[in-house]
């Protein structure tokens, strides 16, 4: 008896080990919220081949953020080249971040989400024009962290 039992204890023991471990599904990452801006590179292309001239890489500092909260954004770059603020509107859906920006009903970008986790988004943004034959398209992505 006194076996079963210590059999009994460690089996329910084994199972709320088990089960107490589990990770929560509620850490489902979310856009909302403040994001450090790390970087920014942009690629540009003409005729589908890169023009290693136009492209650029920012690095930016620890003061450059990213705030998406309930429907609206605010931008805040602080260089020591560059120092702004902007503000406007976004909705979020099918891994598309679209941003209306405050200033001019034509400021407005669309990004892909091209990596969402926690601690990490990736912004992607494409736009392509087409000027005396040649079409040219830039690339940009930007790393942001929490």
């Amino acid at each position: 008896m006194k076996r079963n039992l210590w059999l009994l204890t460690l089996l329910i023991s084994g199972f709320f080990l088990l089960t107490g471990c589990s990770k929560d599904n509620d850490d489902s990452p979310t856009i909302e919220g403040t994001w450090k801006i790390q970087k920014s590179v942009s690629t540009v292309y003409i005729n589908g081949t890169v023009d290693n001239e136009s492209g650029e890489t920012i690095n930016y500092n620890s003061g450059s953020t990213l705030t998406l909260k309930e429907g609206k954004i605010t931008i805040v770059v602080d260089e020591p080249e560059d120092s702004y603020t902007d503000s406007g509107t976004y909705t979020y859906a099918n891994d598309k971040l679209t941003i209306q920006y405050t200033e001019g009903e034509e400021d407005r970008d669309e990004f892909t989400i091209q990596k969402l986790t926690n601690t990490s988004l990736i912004l992607v943004n494409e736009i392509i024009d087409t000027w005396e034959g040649n079409t040219y398209k830039e690339v940009t992505e930007i790393q942001l962290t929490r």
